[in-house]
C-alpha cells in the first residue's frame, strides 16, 4: 500500500507491503515497514492475517483523512513539473542557438542551468507519480467504503462479474477478502464500479434468471 505517513517516526510501525512467501516448504508473510525493516517468517494463520489487515485498514483511513492535503501537493508538483519542463526547454532552445539567458555569460553556465532544470523537473514528475499513486488508492478504497454491502454480497447478483475476464472472476470469486487493502493491487476502482453499475443494473430491471449448468442427474 501506499504511504501516509508524515514524520519518520510513523513510518517504524507503517507496514507498507506483505508479501506470502515460501521457504522448505512453509509458507510466511514477509513484512515491509515504511523505513525499510523487513520482518520475516510472519505465520500466515487467520489471527495474523486479520491483524495485518486490521493495522493496514487503519492507515488506509489516515490517507483518507489527509486526502486534501496530498491534493493539494499532486496539483503543486504537477505546476511545477509544468514550469521546470518549460524552463528547461527554453534553455535548450536559446543555448542551441547561441543566445544565452544572461547577457555576457557562456555556454558553461546555460548548459548548468538547464541541468539545474532538468534535475528539478524530473524530481516535481517524481512527485507527481507518488502523489497520483496515493490519491488513486484512496479514491479506489473511499469508493469501496461508501458501497461496501453491495460489495460484499455480489454473489447475491446473478450477473455482478459480467465484463470481467476469467481470471479477475475466479479472483473475486475464490479470494476470502477480495476487497482488503492488503489485496488492493489485484483490484482497481475501476473494477469496483463495474461491479456497482452490474449491481445497479440488477437492482433496477430485476430480471429472473434460469439454471443453465447442466445436471449430474442421469
Amino acid at each position: 500500500m501506499q504511504d501516509y505517513t508524515k514524520k519518520k517516526e510513523e513510518k517504524k510501525t507503517y507496514i507498507k507491503n506483505i508479501k506470502k512467501c515460501k521457504k522448505n516448504g512453509t509458507e510466511y508473510y514477509k513484512v515491509k515497514f515504511a523505513d525499510g525493516t523487513t520482518f520475516y517468517n510472519v505465520s500466515t494463520d487467520k489471527e495474523s492475517l486479520k491483524q495485518l489487515m486490521d493495522v493496514q485498514e487503519k492507515q488506509v483511513d489516515l490517507g483518507i483523512s489527509r486526502k486534501k492535503e496530498i491534493e493539494k501537493k499532486n496539483h503543486g508538483f504537477c505546476l511545477k513539473t509544468i514550469a521546470c519542463a518549460a524552463i528547461t526547454g527554453y534553455i535548450g532552445v536559446t543555448t542551441a542557438q547561441g543566445i544565452y539567458p544572461f547577457q555576457g555569460t557562456g555556454p558553461e553556465l546555460a548548459i548548468g542551468l538547464g541541468t539545474v532544470a532538468l534535475g528539478a523537473t524530473a524530481y516535481s514528475f517524481f512527485k507527481y507519480i507518488e502523489t497520483r499513486k496515493k490519491l488513486n488508492e484512496i479514491n479506489k478504497i473511499d469508493f469501496r467504503n461508501k458501497n461496501e454491502e453491495d460489495l460484499k454480497n455480489f454473489k447475491h447478483y446473478e450477473n455482478a462479474l459480467t465484463g470481467f475476464s476469467k481470471d479477475k472472476k475466479e479472483y473475486f470469486e475464490k479470494t476470502e477478502n477480495p476487497y482488503s487493502i492488503v489485496n488492493t493491487n489485484f483490484f482497481s476502482k475501476n473494477d469496483l464500479q463495474q461491479i456497482m453499475d452490474n449491481i445497479e443494473r440488477e437492482k433496477t430491471f430485476k430480471f429472473k434468471y434460469v439454471n443453465t449448468e447442466k445436471s449430474n442427474k442421469q
